[in-house]
């Protein structure tokens, strides 16, 4: 903390102007890209937990060039409602923090370059001791320039590494949290009113993710489920806006025509036109890439009465299979398939049960596995930094 506030402080005295940062248009809806094992969220039970996947953003020539490093901040506004008697607190903006490592993209464009992204860790939608659940959280999305020359940019830099691991605090209206938050909030508002603003941040609109109260007979639109998640842009008017080049309307009510699913090869969201009104049995050849700039997303949920033990048997089952893989990997680098035959054949036998016994009596477990499988993703690339403990 004392660092941190060191560093703003210093940042203080780099700055000048009063005025704010250019905007980009964000649909205030995300997209739901869910399969078969996905499932609604409940306020009332679940406990939330979001990556970042992947992005894609356009260059400008200003803020967004061919870097290999950009910086977003994504503010989550947790919206409380009063489960009691007590007064809820007044809904404010806790900035995440990442500096993002890019790689050039087609068509004037830049994406990430594979890295995922831990932004909320299990945050309870329901706090029972404070009396108060969630309905909703609003998300706002704004990119900072973070390299350049000068000592504003080290110190821009530095305060990224120093909070790069900070994440939505379980309970973000205690005196630590909102500190934390007036100090971030602060250093990204500093940036906004530089006089050269527009090549060093943007900002967006809010998006919201939506929960429903029991986790029952969930709107598609309207009620976060688990899965994929879209945050979509506008393009800001350099590229034709129409479908043909994979460029989509980011009003919500266009969004009912299409299908949408995420590539395996290239990470990309996909999208394809209904057929008769129906996602079933669209072609692969039928998708193309969403073109305009985004954010996609992994949202994730389970009871928060089993705390955190579902993604636990997750990540030991992820274990065993890595130790498949390594035994795989080892025979074929060796050549001694055939010596090694038997004992890798038991090996995996040993392995099979031990991923049963971690999913024992753990049905959240076992779906957030088949999701991923569903997905065509290995557990390391659905749920990355979750699986690393962070």
């Amino acid at each position: 903390m004392k660092n941190l506030t060191f560093l703003i402080t210093i940042f203080g005295f780099f700055l000048s102007g009063q005025s704010t940062a250019k905007d980009y248009n964000i649909s205030n809806q995300p997209i739901y890209i869910p399969n078969e094992f996905s499932r609604c969220i409940s306020r009332s039970d679940d406990a939330i937990s979001l990556i970042v996947k992947g992005m894609r953003f356009q260059v400008d020539g200003g803020l967004i060039r061919e870097d290999k490093k950009l910086g977003i901040v994504v503010g989550a506004t947790p919206q409380p409602t009063s489960i009691g008697s007590a007064p809820t607190d007044t809904p404010y903006e806790y900035p995440v923090l990442r500096e993002v490592d890019l790689a050039p993209a087609k068509k004037g464009f830049v994406q990430d370059g594979g890295r995922q992204y831990s932004i909320i860790n299990l945050f309870p939608l329901r706090n029972e001791s404070d009396q108060v659940a969630y309905t909703r959280i609003d998300f706002g999305v704004k990119l900072i320039k973070t390299r350049g020359t000068g000592s504003g940019f080290k110190i821009v830099q530095a305060v990224f590494d120093q909070v790069s691991s900070l994440q939505l605090p379980s309970n973000p209206y205690t005196e630590s949290a909102t500190r934390v938050a007036g100090l971030l909030n602060g250093f990204v508002n500093g940036i906004a009113g530089e006089e050269d603003k527009a090549n060093r941040i943007a900002g967006t609109s809010q998006v919201s993710l939506a929960f429903n109260r029991d986790g029952q007979n969930c709107n598609s639109y309207d009620d976060a489920s688990t899965g994929f998640v879209m945050f979509l842009f506008e393009p800001n008017g350099r590229v034709e806006r129409d479908l043909a080049n994979g460029i989509l309307p980011i009003s919500s009510s266009a969004w009912s025509a299409f299908c949408f699913k995420v590539d395996v090869a290239s990470k990309r969201p996909q999208f394809a036109s209904q057929i008769d009104g129906s996602c079933e049995n669209i072609p692969n050849t039928s998708y193309q890439d969403v073109n305009n700039p985004y954010v996609l997303t992994m949202l994730r949920a389970e009871p928060k009465e089993t705390q955190g033990e579902a993604i636990k048997a997750v990540r030991a089952v992820a274990a065993y299979r890595r130790s498949v893989f390594s035994a795989q990997t080892l025979i074929q680098k060796t050549r001694r398939a055939t010596a090694l035959e038997e004992p890798l054949a038991m090996f995996k036998i040993q392995s099979v049960a031990l991923e049963s016994a971690a999913i024992t009596d753990m049905a959240e477990a076992d779906r957030i596995i088949k999701e991923c499988e569903a997905y065509s993703l290995t557990l390391d690339d659905c749920l990355g930094p979750e699986l690393e403990g962070l």
